[in-house]
């Protein structure tokens, strides 16, 4: 009895799968920085921690909207857009980082909602959006030029962190924007075809 070579098992798999494909696994090395683009330590961690004060205020303002903790003087959306400000500070001052993009992306699709790409008029017939929009009065300019900053910072985290190679390896916390970013990228198109479609 013969045994299945590795490429008889691929076309095996292709033929159950036509959409799989062998691809290179993703190479992490604990020992990179945790960022390409900002090498040294201690500039990461003064960054990183801005950031992670710009999140707990994002999360602060989904605690008041759940009714978890008492409302604040401005409006949700008007926290969000602050928190939004505060990011674009940050990339302004360190643009090749990534992980600031990626969660402005985030913070852009909490206020226009996740149907940020189809037309308004399709966005408010469809009761397909599971992530309210905090503006949802917002104008067809205004989610046009969302849109376009969503693409467009998760295009650029993407690039930013992506290995150059496939033999290249990325730190552990480099993979996992790059797999944040992936997703919201991945989501955003899914949910746009998924509606147009209907």
């Amino acid at each position: 009895m013969s045994t299945l070579t590795r490429h008889d098992l691929e076309v095996l798999e292709k033929i159950k799968d036509p959409e799989s494909g062998p691809s290179n696994p993703l190479l992490v090395d604990n020992s990179l920085p945790k960022d390409p683009h900002v090498i040294n330590t201690s500039t990461y961690q003064e960054i990183a921690q801005r950031e992670r004060d710009i999140i707990l205020s994002m999360q602060d303002v989904e605690l008041q909207i759940a009714e978890l903790k008492p409302s604040a003087e401005l409006s949700p959306l008007s926290q969000y857009q602050a928190c939004i400000q505060r990011l674009n500070d940050l990339i302004t001052e360190y643009p090749n980082y990534a992980s600031a993009r990626n969660n402005r992306a985030q913070a852009l699709r909490r206020i226009y909602g996740d149907l940020m790409l189809v037309e308004i008029s399709s966005t408010k017939e469809s009761g397909t959006d599971l992530n309210v929009p905090l503006d949802a009065e917002a104008s067809g300019t205004d989610m046009k030029l969302a849109s376009l900053n969503v693409l467009s910072d998760l295009d650029k985290a993407i690039s930013l962190l992506a290995p150059k190679t496939p033999w290249a390896s990325i730190s552990p916390q480099a993979a996992k924007t790059l797999s944040q970013a992936l997703t919201q990228r991945g989501a955003l198109y899914h949910l746009t075809a998924k509606t147009t479609i209907i």
